[in-house]
């Protein structure tokens, strides 16, 4: 059984996560445990290539807060993704602003032409906008490197 920590982030484009599939062996131990440590293991096409994940991180700008900024929305120019709660992370004392840079690391709840994210962990990153140029690079460098990358 994988656990949420078992396993570090993707580093993926919001693109990448409209048309995952779950895994047929992650979906028969999500139904056998309610377990929210239990994680669920996606297959996204990147870059013509199947690769695997349970963990995901994502990079982009906000771009609406809902719910007193439990939900945003965030583009990294690729697609709008929904964030989801937000205001549950432990120790997260401030709360996303619309413009802000963020570099959000958390789960995929269901894929689609706005996919929902479920945070685990929110930074800003507005104080350093190179890091925006940074970030398409880091991703291709991560499939490029990567040697797990396999379908379910």
């Amino acid at each position: 059984m994988s656990t949420t920590l078992d396993r570090p982030a993707r580093k993926l484009f919001l693109s990448h996560l409209l048309s995952c599939r779950q895994c047929a062996q992650s979906s028969k131990t999500t139904v056998q445990s309610q377990d929210p440590s239990v994680s669920k293991i996606w297959t996204a096409e990147c870059e013509e290539r199947s690769v695997e994940f349970s963990m995901l991180s994502v990079q982009g700008v906000v771009i609406e807060t809902r719910d007193n900024g439990d939900s945003i929305l965030i583009d990294d120019t690729t697609a709008v993704a929904l964030v989801k709660g937000c205001s549950k992370i432990p120790f997260h004392a401030s709360t996303p602003a619309k413009g802000q840079y963020l570099m959000i690391i958390g789960q995929l709840v269901r894929p689609g032409s706005i996919p929902m994210i479920r945070p685990v962990k929110i930074q800003n990153l507005s104080h350093n906008l190179a890091l925006t140029a940074m970030w398409p690079l880091e991703v291709m460098d991560g499939l490029n490197q990567d040697s797990s990358a396999a379908g379910c």
